[in-house]
């Protein structure tokens, strides 16, 4: 189960970081910042566009989140993450290696 940590600070725009460990086995953890308050949403998916996991957030406030995200049920191979919020979205690539 995803672990979300307590908003750290009041940014001043939204950002989607670099997950780490990158590439990584098991778990990794995924930050994303938001400038206002909003219903947020992590999802994940494989190289052909199919959504392989999903995280609806709700409403969180304003802060930083970083996300632990344990994917060990998943092939190695690229994915593609995503986060969204009040109109935002950003992309990443990760990696995962058995």
């Amino acid at each position: 189960m995803p672990e979300l940590d307590i908003h750290e600070a009041d940014p001043v725009d939204y950002r989607l970081y670099q997950n780490y460990p990158n590439p990584f086995n098991f778990s990794t953890s995924i930050a994303f910042d938001l400038m206002k308050a909003g219903t947020a949403r992590l999802t994940l998916y494989d190289m052909s566009g199919r959504e392989v996991f999903g995280l609806p957030f709700g409403i969180l406030p304003a802060g930083r989140y970083p996300v632990t995200v344990e994917l060990g049920i998943l092939t190695s191979g690229l994915y593609i993450y995503e986060v969204e919020c009040n109109g935002f979205s950003a992309r990443k690539t990760m990696v995962i290696l058995k």
